[in-house]
């Protein structure tokens, strides 16, 4: 099925690209400390957050407008340039001019000390969109490239860092920028192979795709806020320290992430080309294979959880039972994902945003509760409570919304259980010929 091989090629990349994250922020916790991780994922999560805020969801829209021939991909690749970058450009001006209101929730850091968090939220402007639309072009290898090449430059760029005679984690922060411009310079040249030169920036397409995406642009800064809050309200309510330790352990779920975002990825442009009663009978088996596949990872990773938080120090294991209540948050999250692009298939934008909103409220309610008393603990309590808030939101817009059989996404079959195992044997066996 193309849907596999396509996910299989899209879930390659994300591991290889994962062994160059793990290895980084090992080498981070290693040299820099709890703080000093604490203050890398503190930029990279608030770069992330003025992102979201920023996108227009013109990469995610361009997606669903290239696979139905909505618009030109020329036009839709230039509006990202004019739309939102310009936005891009706004937010993080009025982010600087606001920045002390901010500070209590940024450990206080300067402005300067945040610099590297804006550069790289401006620059993520280009790259997600660009990235996302490669893959709705066909151009998963591609995509691959310019991925792998932003990883390891980072990685490789880090381990030259440390080598060296002395080195600040400023320094290391700027290393982001640097691979991330890297990354930029990569999309922009396959997009432009591809479809032509960024130079056709068309108003009319901006409006469609924003009568389109405007509810999905609002649900995505919220879902972003919602799984980036625990982190930001650790690091407000707690520490810093406490912070890069309770960051160590959202990192070491993300093979579970990476499995349901990789599905995702590919999932949403084939839903969206389906018909109604088609997406009715592909949605049901692809939520129990995510289902069935983010399970078996996560008893994998609670086994390995411990002796792996203390490779980083002994002030990570702490990490360690806050990380098993975040695997359950992680397969919660891959069962939304599947839900939520099936109904945002079917038209339905605004669902998203009335679930994530839901969703938001929980966590931050819970967090502000649990984390003075519990910490990192409570934060993932709050977390995992969220998400399984999401997911009856979800169900119940499922089923009453476009019809949907809620049934039918848990009636396993023995079909599910030898498709997965047949599909994992192909993964491995492509992933050796890769290697």
């Amino acid at each position: 099925m193309r849907f596999f091989d396509s996910t299989i090629a899209i879930l390659a990349t994300q591991i290889f690209g994962l062994v160059s994250v793990f290895l980084l922020n090992l080498l981070i916790a290693r040299n820099f400390g709890e703080a000093g991780k604490g203050y890398i994922s503190l930029l990279i999560y608030l770069a992330e957050l003025l992102y979201a805020i920023s996108n227009l969801a013109l990469g995610f829209t361009s997606q669903y407008f290239i696979g139905k021939r909505l618009a030109p991909a020329r036009q839709l690749f230039s509006n990202v340039f004019v739309y939102s970058l310009g936005t891009g450009l706004i937010i993080v001006t009025l982010f600087a001019l606001t920045h002390s209101f901010w500070a209590g929730y940024l450990q206080d850091l300067t402005l300067l000390q945040l610099l590297p968090a804006m550069c790289i939220a401006l620059l993520l402007l280009v790259y997600e969109p660009c990235n996302q639309m490669l893959i709705a072009l066909g151009r998963i290898g591609k995509r691959s490239i310019v991925v792998l090449s932003q990883n390891y430059l980072v990685l490789g760029s880090m381990m030259a860092l440390v080598w060296a005679t002395s080195y600040q984690v400023q320094q290391a922060a700027w290393l982001y920028v640097g691979a991330y411009i890297i990354g930029v310079f990569l999309t922009i040249s396959f997009m432009s192979k591809a479809v032509g030169a960024p130079n056709q920036p068309s108003n009319a397409v901006f409006k469609a795709t924003m009568r389109y995406g405007g509810w999905i642009f609002v649900a995505n800064f919220i879902a972003l806020l919602y799984s980036r809050v625990d982190f930001f309200m650790i690091s407000a309510l707690a520490s810093i320290e406490s912070a890069g330790v309770y960051s160590v352990a959202i990192g070491l779920t993300a093979p579970l992430m990476m499995i349901s975002l990789a599905v995702q990825t590919v999932f949403y442009p084939k839903t969206s080309s389906e018909t109604d009663a088609d997406a009715a009978v592909t949605t049901p088996f692809y939520y129990r294979q995510a289902l069935l596949v983010q399970i078996a990872g996560a008893v994998g990773l609670a086994m390995f959880a411990h002796p792996v938080l203390g490779w980083y120090g002994p002030g990570f294991v702490s990490g360690f039972v806050p990380m098993l209540i975040l695997l359950i948050a992680a397969i919660g999250r891959g069962a939304n994902g599947i839900l939520t692009l099936h109904i945002l298939g079917r038209g339905k934008s605004i669902t998203k945003s009335v679930a994530m909103l839901g969703a938001l409220c929980v966590a931050v309610a819970l967090n502000y509760l649990l984390i003075p008393s519990y910490g990192m603990t409570g934060a993932a309590i709050a977390t995992a409570t969220a998400v399984l808030t999401e997911n009856v939101i979800l169900l119940l817009l499922y089923k009453n919304l476009v019809n949907g059989k809620v049934a039918d996404l848990y009636r396993f079959e023995k079909r599910d259980f030898t498709a997965t195992f047949r599909e994992a044997l192909n993964f491995v066996r492509r992933m050796a010929a890769r290697s």
